[in-house]
């Protein structure tokens, strides 16, 4: 029995006062981040609270060193700004284990020995730029590619982003959000190694045929290169558009992952679901070998989700406190749900600090997969090409070139 993934709305208790109305186009926070943080981010973390460092209205003021700081691999102002861990405020916490690896026993490690590789982040980065910037990660030695997904943003927004204090999210009405499925067929074609995965597709805004049918065509034209990375989604205003109730939606992804697996079996099959009914159907093209699913979300009820039926997991932001515990949690979820020995592939982007000591300790730990934060974060906006490729240089001296 599936249940829904919570969004937990409530104002943390270290935080006084009442909810500020903000604009959706101006958000009341910027990222803060420490000098390494470029070495690390992935995407917005569950448990960190993204924390002001300027009045708000100073938020369009971009600092001035973007290139300079771009040419060393350093985010742009990442001097001045400090990284802040706020208390958690969700309602169940994974059990408690330190980074060193003497929390989770060896039952409870997620696949030692697994070599750790790393994938570039691509969220909001400007759709022009996708497949020079495909060419350059394969060139540089990234396992792949990885995108996010939203059908649009509105001008008027509910707070309801789950991973920062104000409820809004980080990108704005300016940031991109091309197709996955054309971009990845466009980064596809012009490379031979690099994976591409979405983390992740909103997949219960969307139908199963079509979303079965698109998979598998990507997955072959890409030579078995595609990874298709789920979640519930959190943005209110896109279900209420689509006309899909926003309060089934774990039920509603639960039952589209069942009835995708069938459909690819290019076998005839038929549905009868909560959600979905039809007769015998077949789509064509049929994946072979099948198509990885990866689950994102770090609710219980995700990570249940990802140890009953996934083959990886997403992760946006961890901490180096909260990753061991997470990676043990999937450990323990899986042994539970009889698939303790399958692999599973860890995509986790950090927050934070982190040198190659602590990407080796992870590694150690199960984790398979680190996650180069979003251009964004790094120049607080638009970025060139140029910029671009320097800030993944410099990821790709400092670590992706020592495993």
């Amino acid at each position: 029995m599936s249940g829904e993934d919570p969004i937990d709305r409530r104002r943390p208790a270290w935080e006084s006062g009442p909810p500020r109305a903000v604009s959706p186009d101006r958000p009341s926070w910027s990222v803060v981040r420490e000098s390494r943080l470029s070495d690390s981010w992935g995407q917005h973390g569950k448990d960190l609270r993204l924390v002001r460092h300027r009045r708000t209205d100073d938020f369009g003021t971009r600092d001035r060193d973007h290139e300079s700081r771009a040419l060393s691999g350093l985010p742009a102002g990442a001097a001045e700004r400090t990284l802040v861990k706020r208390p958690a405020h969700r309602r169940e916490e994974a059990p408690q284990a330190p980074l060193n690896g003497s929390g989770p026993g060896p039952a409870q490690r997620l696949h030692e020995g697994v070599r750790m590789k790393f994938w570039q982040s691509i969220s909001w980065a400007e759709t022009d730029q996708l497949v020079d910037l495909a060419r350059f990660a394969e060139e540089l030695g990234f396992e792949g590619i990885i995108g996010s997904d939203h059908a649009f943003y509105p001008k008027e927004m509910a707070p309801g982003y789950p991973y920062s204090d104000t409820g809004y999210p980080p990108q704005t009405a300016e940031s991109e959000y091309p197709d996955m499925w054309t971009s990845c067929a466009a980064m596809a074609a012009v490379t031979s190694r690099l994976r591409l995965v979405c983390g992740v597709y909103v997949l219960p805004l969307r139908h199963p045929v079509e979303v079965a049918k698109q998979a598998a065509t990507l997955a072959i034209l890409s030579q078995g290169r595609f990874a298709l990375g789920v979640g519930t989604g959190w943005m209110k205003e896109e279900f209420d558009l689509y006309g899909v109730d926003f309060a089934s939606r774990g039920r509603r992804m639960d039952e589209m992952v069942e009835a995708m697996q069938g459909l690819w079996t290019g076998q005839f099959y038929e549905h009868h679901g909560e959600f979905f009914d039809w007769d015998p159907i077949v789509v064509s093209p049929t994946p072979s070998p099948p198509i990885p699913l990866y689950f994102g979300g770090a609710a219980p009820v995700a990570l249940r989700r990802t140890a009953r039926v996934g083959e990886g997991w997403i992760g946006v932001g961890n901490t180096l406190e909260d990753a061991p515990l997470v990676l043990g949690e999937l450990a323990r979820l899986r042994a539970e749900a009889g698939r303790g020995d399958e692999p599973l592939d860890t995509l986790v982007g950090l927050y934070g600090d982190v040198g190659l000591d602590d990407y080796r300790r992870l590694e150690d730990l199960g984790m398979t997969g680190g996650i180069h934060l979003p251009f964004w974060f790094a120049f607080d906006g638009p970025s060139s090409l140029g910029q671009k490729k320097r800030l993944m240089e410099g990821f790709a001296e400092r670590v992706l070139r020592h495993f």
